[in-house]
């Protein structure tokens, strides 16, 4: 028995410390979630801010000047005190409202140690109020305004917010620490020179959150309706958009950003839909101005709105390369000036450029009829401009051929030409070239020599000849043959005078060239002949000399026996003398 209730001791024991385990869990979770300083009143909020620290936002809060203590104007955080601010939801009203309120130590909040921002309640609503005549500044407050006919509904904000400063040189908050912006909204505050929403002189990172509806007035050349930027403002994530900015000169200075430091982006960076500009960028050339940083890669939800004040066309980003090769430039920067349009330059870094007008090219001579081949030139007005062309009568393009030198048609052709200069085309150009070359005619004209036939007193004459001339043959008279032809003939001009082997014709033929006259030469006489004897063989010398017959002809046969009895009756007289010599020599 004894044992029995020992035992159940023991469990009931064990049971009781199960229990208290249990009941520590939600106070453990509960106090690690409310670390932190929570107030509800002004004054508790400028002293919680004293000190480093977590201060949540118990209520909305109304920061009213109070002349007597300027320390409370504003949440001022100085340096060396690191604050997280949790909005928790709620709203922090800076009160400036009135446009009677001096520009002075204006802002909600004045950091000049850490900062970090950020809102653990972000489904809360709030209707927020301003001054209903249009020329008001676009200063906001959560006060309950609703039965004021001076005042309208500016807008309805969900989650925390930091609203209704104005202050000349920034509005919402001024920075020349470190800030982060994690969560929360930022609007309804006016800056008159500079930063409506922060401006920032120190460190700024946005990582989420919402700068929405402020404005600044520029000054002569100030802006940054959303932000204005002369120190480090990083921003990873986040949204700027519906800020505006426009000074008393009319000039457009950034209604999302100004940026006249070192503007750094990567991840989901969102600044658009600002009025009078996303991102303004200072000139490059007189006022020292930086260029967007691409410091790590862009998600596809980044989108960036871009307004240089340099004239086009103008490089705006550095690093684009590098972590944004090969994507395209136009689904993360837009541009903010109107007909502009996004490339890349030859770095590969986001470059914006003005729309030119790519003058037509002019193809001269200008097309028409010729008698001649034409060298044809293109020129192109419009400086640096590439000129494509094609000669068969199809439409260019940028796999066409390019233009670098003139060159020479020949035949019927249609050139067609146009002209690109960075993304721009010309119209295209034509010009149409009807070749029709004149068949050149030449004549050839032969003088005859004498006795040949014909004659030299018929000259044989062609005309018109266009081709192949007609055949001519001048033949010797019976007895008479053609000297051997001198160097002097031969082929000239496409004429070819030849002489038969046995030089009793010439004939001239062949494709003239040229206009061409030939002489024939002159029929000499054959040695041993007459006039009207024709022998039987001749045989002539390369000098024109005719050679004797070896044998004679019928009509003197009587002659050659005779002498040929003759020149035996010597033979044998000289052999019977010469026989009786060597016997008497015996």
């Amino acid at each position: 028995m004894y044992q029995k209730a020992k035992t159940t001791n023991k469990l009931t024991a064990l049971l009781l410390t199960l229990v208290m385990l249990l009941a520590l869990v939600p106070a453990v979770s509960l106090t690690a979630y409310a670390t932190g300083t929570t107030v509800t009143t002004k004054t508790e909020l400028m002293n919680a801010v004293k000190q480093s620290g977590t201060v949540i936002l118990g209520a909305d809060i109304v920061l009213t000047d109070d002349p007597s203590n300027w320390d409370y104007y504003m949440v001022y955080i100085k340096s060396g005190v690191e604050i997280t601010l949790d909005l928790n939801g709620h709203v922090l009203d800076r009160s400036r409202i009135d446009l009677g309120q001096s520009t002075s130590y204006g802002w909600a909040i004045e950091n000049k140690g850490t900062l970090i921002i950020k809102d653990s309640n972000p489904s809360t609503t709030h209707t927020l109020y301003k001054k209903a005549e249009a020329w008001r500044p676009n200063v906001f407050t959560v006060e309950d305004k609703s039965e004021d006919i001076a005042y309208a509904v500016a807008m309805t904000v969900t989650g925390g917010a930091i609203i209704g400063a104005y202050n000349s040189d920034g509005g919402g908050i001024k920075n020349t620490g470190t800030l982060t912006l994690e969560g929360g909204t930022i609007c309804g505050n006016e800056g008159t020179t500079k930063g409506g929403g922060v401006y920032n002189q120190g460190t700024f990172t946005m990582t989420g959150g919402t700068i929405r509806k402020n404005n600044s007035t520029g000054g002569y050349k100030w802006g940054g309706g959303g932000v204005q930027n002369d120190g480090t403002f990083i921003m990873t994530g986040g949204t700027i958009t519906e800020n505006t900015c426009k000074n008393s000169y009319n000039q457009l200075r950034g209604g999302g950003v100004y940026n006249a430091g070192m503007f750094k982006i990567s991840g989901s960076p969102v600044v658009s839909g600002n009025s009078n500009g996303n991102v303004f960028l200072m000139s490059f050339s007189q006022h020292n101005g930086k260029k967007i940083e691409v410091v790590g890669a862009l998600n596809e939800d980044a989108e960036v709105g871009v307004y240089p004040e340099d004239e086009p066309p103008i490089t705006v980003t550095t690093g684009y390369k590098t972590y944004m090769d090969g994507k395209d430039q136009t689904k993360y920067f837009s541009s903010d000036r109107a007909g502009w349009f996004v490339m890349l330059d030859n770095d590969g870094e986001v470059l914006l450029s003005k729309p030119i007008t790519v003058a037509t090219p002019t193809i001269t001579p200008a097309g028409g009829e010729y008698t001649a081949a034409q060298t044809v030139t293109i020129s192109c007005e419009t400086e640096g401009a590439t000129i494509y062309y094609t000669t068969d009568g199809t439409d260019p393009t940028a796999n066409s051929t390019v233009y670098t030198a003139p060159f020479t048609v020949s035949e019927t052709t249609t050139v067609k030409a146009f002209a690109v200069k960075d993304t721009e085309n010309s119209e295209a150009a034509s010009a149409t070239y009807t070749i029709n070359i004149p068949v050149p005619t030449y004549s050839v004209t032969v003088i005859g020599g004498t006795n040949t036939t014909p004659d030299s007193e018929n000259h044989l004459t062609q005309t018109e000849i266009t081709g192949d001339m007609t055949t001519v043959t001048y033949t010797a008279k019976a007895g008479y043959l053609f000297p051997a032809l001198s160097s002097a003939y031969g082929t000239k001009d496409g004429v070819t005078v030849t002489l038969s082997a046995d030089r009793k014709t010439i004939t001239v033929s062949g494709t003239p060239t040229a206009d061409v006259q030939v002489t024939i030469p002159d029929a000499a006489q054959q040695s041993g002949t007459t006039g009207g004897d024709t022998p039987s063989q001749q045989t002539g010398n390369t000098d024109g000399s005719v050679t004797s017959p070896k044998t004679g002809d019928n009509s003197h046969m009587g002659l050659w026996i005779a002498i040929m009895i003759l020149a035996l009756c010597g033979l044998a007289a000289t052999l019977f003398i010469g026989k009786k010599k060597r016997v008497f020599d015996r």
